[in-house]
């Protein structure tokens, strides 16, 4: 699959946003991609090389950016690396955040429906 498609599919591994029990974790994929800002993510993509053996590779995108601006960028990194490396892009097994300095939403990008569940401070 593809990185696009192993995020529809699988989301993110280590995204603190997606193992925490509040209003943001019950956004869908979907919704993270367009309201989650994330700033100087280092992103493992793991896919099968050549020989069919399980590879890794990493890339650092700076900056602070949507999730979805982050996967284009991502999916555009990794067909040059494929590229340049004879490998298929065809073939992701998952992304994996190492490092994290995101934000939430903003309150007035919450959808209603999620609205309800934050606890004020």
């Amino acid at each position: 699959m593809t990185v696009k498609t192993c995020y529809k599919q699988n989301g993110v591994e280590d995204l603190p946003i997606l193992n925490c029990k509040d209003t943001y974790c019950k956004m869908t994929n979907e919704e993270l991609r367009e309201k989650l800002f994330i700033e100087d993510a280092t992103i493992n993509i793991g896919f099968m090389n050549e020989r069919d053996i399980p590879s890794e590779t990493q890339f650092d995108i700076y900056g602070t950016h949507s999730l979805k601006e982050i996967l284009d960028e991502l999916t555009e990194l990794f067909r040059e690396f494929c590229k340049e490396n004879g490998f298929s892009t065809r073939k992701v097994l998952y992304l994996q955040y190492l490092q994290y300095a995101g934000k939430i939403p903003k309150e007035d990008d919450i959808p209603e429906e999620y609205k309800r569940d934050i606890v004020q401070k």
